[in-house]
């Protein structure tokens, strides 16, 4: 139908796929293994600066930041809402 498409792949499936690997696509940084900066310069190669924080590392400061109290945070923690660790079987 003319309508540009392609497969939505997960990230396991992204960091093996040989594109990804011909491009040097993988960056890694102690244990972060990520996909690295699309876009690439001959004579001014990109480089990620610095790995992701940690899963859920800023999720009580955001909503400190937005105005939540101390309480409000530890209800959203205890019913689920503000997610702090990786749950497993769940999407990466």
């Amino acid at each position: 139908l003319g309508v540009p498409a392609g497969a939505v792949l997960s990230i396991p499936e992204v960091m093996e796929h040989p594109h990804t690997r011909h491009r040097a696509m993988v960056a890694e940084d102690g244990e972060y293994r990520g996909t690295g900066v699309p876009i690439k310069f001959h004579r001014t190669p990109a480089k990620a600066a610095i790995k992701p924080q940690a899963f859920g590392a800023s999720g009580r400061a955001v909503l400190t930041e937005a105005g939540y109290t101390p309480a409000e945070i530890e209800a959203l923690a205890a019913s689920g809402v503000l997610v702090e660790t990786r749950r497993k079987g769940g999407a990466e």
